[in-house]
């Protein structure tokens, strides 16, 4: 969901972008450069964010303002084509930067972070590896699908992008389980469907199984001073 929310053609596309919405060939570089700029000052906000407000919330936030600044930049084109209006360009562009804002403090950072807590520790680094994997894939299918999608419907492939960030604020808000604050051992609780066996033991919870080593090492250090 991170690479098909838009932020891929967004930043590959970004001064061809700028251009089609009337912009010179230098203020589109500049404008692409202070979106850049833009992105690192808004990361650093998310950084304070995500142990405060949590992940749900900053995750449907940044899907939020995407989706809005998408409608924005897909309605406004087909309204005032060719650009008549140079007030509704200005306002596209001004949503794309609200775009990067939205990206920043949502699917930017906490893909990553999201990503790092939701493996259990023995297949972590297997499951971080395959989720880069994936959005380098991401990435690709959709560098190679905006120019073609821009050519032929022009301004309405944002509109794909828009349900695409619409689907995710449903899936964060149905199936995404909040991981603020969480130890390891909670967050294998939240994750974990099958319970491990550990010297013919099956617990329920990884909790359940810590408690049960504690106990275990307990018992051994009173028969020890028994003895």
């Amino acid at each position: 969901m991170a690479q098909m929310c838009g932020s891929t053609a967004m930043k590959y596309y970004l001064p061809t972008n700028f251009i089609a919405l009337g912009l010179g060939k230098e203020m589109s570089l500049l404008a692409s450069g202070i979106e850049s700029s833009l992105k690192v000052g808004c990361t650093v906000i998310e950084m304070m964010l995500i142990d405060r407000a949590g992940r749900k919330t900053t995750l449907v936030l940044g899907s939020t303002i995407m989706a809005v600044a998408l409608l924005i930049n897909g309605a406004l084109p087909l309204a005032y084509p060719h650009n008549i209006n140079h007030v509704s360009d200005y306002a596209c562009v001004v949503f794309i930067f609200f775009f990067s804002f939205g990206y920043s403090i949502g699917f930017g950072p906490n893909s990553w972070v999201y990503g790092a807590e939701i493996f259990p520790t023995y297949v972590r680094a297997k499951g971080l590896c395959i989720s880069a994997s994936a959005g380098s894939i991401g990435s690709i299918i959709v560098a190679q699908f905006w120019p073609i999608a821009m050519q032929t419907i022009q301004s309405r492939t944002y509109f794909i992008f828009m349900a695409t960030n619409i689907a995710a604020i449903v899936l964060i808000l149905a199936f995404f389980p909040e991981t603020k604050g969480k130890t390891l051992e909670e967050l294998d609780d939240l994750f974990r469907k099958r319970p491990v066996k550990v010297d013919g033991i099956r617990p329920n919870t990884m909790t359940e199984l810590r408690k049960t080593t504690q106990q275990s090492l307990v018992e051994e250090v009173v028969v020890q001073q028994n003895k």
